[in-house]
């Protein structure tokens, strides 16, 4: 039964390994990507979603490292899924109530990375009330 289970652990830890990106010259570098890394938000579609995903495919996890006025433009990160390989960040604008104008946002967020500290990447959108 120790058998299986240390052969379990070991396959898993194969797994991992062999999926995160290594720092050699014949490999493209890790990188925090997001679909798209920014938009425009208006009062008739005051909502978008935003994919984030290693280019390498692995399953990581994705912390927020900064954020700026959040107070009408809001970011949603599910926090229960820690260790998958896409993201599903939800962005949404208060709308109701607001003087005609520009409003904007931004959200830093970060990954751990085997071999580099983080990767580090930044969404930005914009919200117009004509």
């Amino acid at each position: 039964m120790k058998r299986i289970a240390l052969f379990g652990n070991l396959l898993l830890l194969a797994i991992l390994s062999s999926c995160a990106p290594s720092p050699t010259n014949t490999e493209p570098p890790a990188k925090l990507l997001h679909d798209p890394i920014s938009g425009q938000l208006t009062v008739a579609t005051p909502s978008r979603t935003v994919t984030s995903k290693l280019n390498c495919g692995c399953p990581f996890a994705l912390t927020i490292s900064g954020a700026g006025d959040t107070s009408i433009i809001k970011y949603s990160i599910p926090t229960k899924d820690t260790a998958i390989s896409s993201h599903t960040i939800t962005i949404s604008a208060k709308t109701a109530g607001l003087a005609k104008g520009t409003y904007t946002s931004w959200l830093a967020l970060q990954t751990p990375d085997p071999n580099v500290k983080f990767l580090r990447d930044t969404l930005r959108d914009t919200l117009i009330v004509p």
